[in-house]
């Protein structure tokens, strides 16, 4: 008995640092039907100060996943830029 092409996706929750938990039922349709999911990206797609994720899926379009789940944290955008040579203001320090 082999493998089909298309595999369920599986989604772990971390429960506190001691095991993981199946988590895709939780994410509604997105993650209910058999994908060819090929790698992801982890970021603050909607600027909202928590972490969603896009997945890239071979031969389909990619499916992103907002985590609305109310943590909301505080965040700050800043756009360093140099004054002379360096404008790209590479090695600068926040403090």
């Amino acid at each position: 008995m082999g493998l089909k092409y298309k595999q369920r996706p599986l989604l772990f929750q971390n429960q506190q640092g001691k095991k993981f938990v199946e988590a895709q039922d939780r994410w509604g349709p997105a993650l209910q039907s058999p994908g060819l999911g090929r790698g992801a990206a982890y970021g603050d797609y909607d600027n909202d100060g928590d972490l969603d994720v896009v997945i890239n899926n071979l031969d389909g379009a990619p499916t992103l996943l907002r985590n609305d789940g109310g943590n909301r944290r505080s965040w700050i955008i800043v756009q360093c830029e140099g004054t002379r040579s360096n404008r790209s203001a590479i090695g600068t320090r926040l403090v």
